[in-house]
């Protein structure tokens, strides 16, 4: 992370530093520029130079630093001396990220010319970035040693020391500071952050006193406090800080959210929603972080019922203070989805959708109202609709294969499947789910060869899924094709998931395909016990009727009737007995 920050200051100072290493400027000790160029030869070989350095610093301002490089080193063979050149072709090196050529050119610059700024700096960095940090805080040591006038560099020291666990010298180094410059908040704050980073907290605590000394009307002094005495579990001390603080901004969130939280954790929810419903009237403080904390409320409803009001007194508020927000709707959709008004939750989700349509969070919300309802025809058009505006999204891609093949739209369904396939999603559940559609629907076409090879691809990548296992192994035992492997794909599903209805028929029907009626009729009675499918019920009546028990075979049949069954085969069945 250090390194990142530094090449961020390193990309947009560059081409500064570069113009500065360029032009003239008087050279004395401490100045914080590169010194003039001059040439050691003279005579016509020194405007020549002088002319090659001029064309390498044009370069180095268009940007071609391939360019530049080459015509400094030019410059070097002819004048080696030269430490201008040699401070560029450092920090060309540094930008190639060349940290040990860096470092030669830096120190070659410096002992040419010891008293410039800039080639200590170009040292600094490049050890830093190199990560030999011991080096790096020696030569930071040197800068301020020579240019001690430099207050940024010597808190840049403190925290170097910080960085590499140095305590008492960054300490050290501060208070040296302040004996010139006198306490002041920027280096407080720094002796803050250092005795919270070592866990002095009795030290953070008196250096955020200082600061509010200095600066009472800073909330977050008050919270740097608060912050130390928690951590040092001195939490009467920290509340009544708490206290002091919204004395002076009755609405700070950070102290309303943390007392909020501390009364919670005691039990009293009462003084606890006392200081939320105050948080949450605080129009400053961030909308997504109030519907955040309403959202992982909502998850707890469920099992804990009584917790509905409490949510909804928070949404009024959150709609009182960020009224027609796109968020304010979404608040609203969800407590009616709750509440299982799903046309109620579509209405909101939807206003919410025409203020913010780029929040995939929503979409997916008004997604699962069609999920809810199990209309896949809606959520054909829904998926569909957020495709629009997110036409690479693999959740909204999947929704939409998954309505697609409900609805018997084959061709729509395989485009959306291949498309997230080519996309190539990291989620091996998802692409195990995709695989497992396509196997279903190259099924339902008769295109055994590409159903199977997709089936064994879903299972490559969740072997121990009993859904994709059950529906593996249902559809060879539909095709009576394969059915060894189909009986072992079935008892895996069962070993995982030995309660579940659709993989005791599953097995059943596989045993029946292999002409094991008595074991079937077990395994199929088992699952009628508390089935509501009607093909399990057709399925145990076919097998009764093997066994010869043709009463009880057609009392199954009328069962799968009143189940819903449709199917014609049942009545010829009934009409053959």
């Amino acid at each position: 992370m250090r390194i990142r920050n530094w090449f961020f200051y390193i990309g947009t100072a560059s081409l500064m530093l570069g113009l500065w290493g360029c032009k003239g400027s008087k050279s004395v000790s401490g100045n914080t520029t590169p010194p003039p160029f001059k040439p050691e030869v003279a005579g016509a070989s020194g405007l020549q130079i002088e002319q090659l350095y001029v064309e390498a610093c044009t370069q180095l301002m268009r940007g071609d630093y391939s360019a530049a490089e080459g015509l400094f080193e030019e410059v070097l063979s002819k004048d080696p001396a030269n430490h201008a050149a040699m401070y560029n072709v450092g920090r060309l090196a540094m930008e190639k990220r060349d940290y040990d050529r860096a470092i030669r050119y830096a120190k070659s610059a410096i002992e040419k010319e010891s008293g410039n700024y800039w080639y200590y700096s170009l040292l600094q960095k490049a050890y830093e970035f190199k990560g030999d940090y011991e080096n790096s805080v020696a030569v930071q040591e040197s800068i301020v040693n020579t240019f001690p006038q430099r207050f940024d560099d010597r808190l840049r020291l403190a925290e170097l020391y910080m960085q590499n666990n140095k305590i008492e010298k960054a300490v050290a180094q501060l208070q040296s500071i302040e004996a010139q410059t006198g306490p002041n908040e920027e280096t407080t704050l720094r002796k803050y952050q250092i005795y919270d980073r070592s866990k002095q907290y009795e030290n953070a605590v008196q250096a955020a006193q200082a600061l509010i000394d200095m600066n009472e009307d800073e909330p977050r002094y008050y919270q740097l406090k608060i912050e130390a005495y928690q951590k040092s579990g001195q939490n009467l001390a920290a509340i009544q800080t708490m206290e002091q603080l919204l004395e002076k901004e009755p609405g700070n969130g950070f102290a309303l959210l943390s007392l909020a939280e501390y009364y919670k954790s005691t039990g009293n929810l009462e003084k606890s929603d006392a200081f939320l419903f105050r948080a949450f009237q605080n129009p400053d403080i961030d909308p997504d972080f109030k519907m955040n904390l309403i959202s992982g409320l909502l998850q707890y409803v469920e099992g804990e019922p009584e917790i509905l009001p409490r949510i909804q007194t928070l949404a009024g508020i959150f709609n009182q203070t960020h009224p027609g927000s796109a968020k304010s709707y979404v608040i609203q959709g969800k407590l009616f989805f709750i509440e299982k008004q799903i046309d109620s939750a579509r209405v909101y989700y939807r206003k919410s959708l025409e203020i913010e349509p780029s929040n995939t969070e929503t979409w997916m919300e008004l997604l699962e109202t069609s999920l809810e309802d199990e209309n896949f025809d809606r959520l054909y058009e829904d998926a569909g609709e957020a495709l629009e505006y997110f036409p690479n999204q693999e959740q909204f891609l999947f929704f939409h294969g998954i309505s697609a093949s409900y609805t018997n739209r084959y061709p729509q369904a395989i485009r959306s499947f291949e498309k997230i396939k080519k996309i190539g999603s990291k989620d091996h559940d998802l692409m195990a789910q995709v695989y497992a559609e396509l196997g279903k629907i190259y099924h339902f076409q008769n295109n055994y060869t590409e159903s199977d090879q997709n089936y064994e691809k879903a299972l490559e990548l969740t072997p121990d899924d009993p859904f994709i296992l059950n529906n593996y192994a249902y559809y060879l035992s539909l095709r009576g094709d394969k059915l060894p492997k189909a009986k072992s794909l079935a008892e895996k599903a069962l070993k995982l998931s030995p309660n579940q209805v659709s993989y005791q028929d599953t097995y059943g029907w596989i045993l029946y395909q292999e002409g094991q009626y008595a074991e079937a009729a077990k395994w199929l009675e088992k699952a009628t016990a508390t089935a509501d499918s009607p093909i399990i019920f057709e399925h145990y009546g076919d097998t009764l009727l093997k066994l010869g028990r043709k009463d009880e075979a057609i009392v199954q049949w009328k069962k799968a009737q009143e189940k819903g069954a449709k199917d014609l085969q049942i009545e010829i069945k009934l009409q053959d007995q």
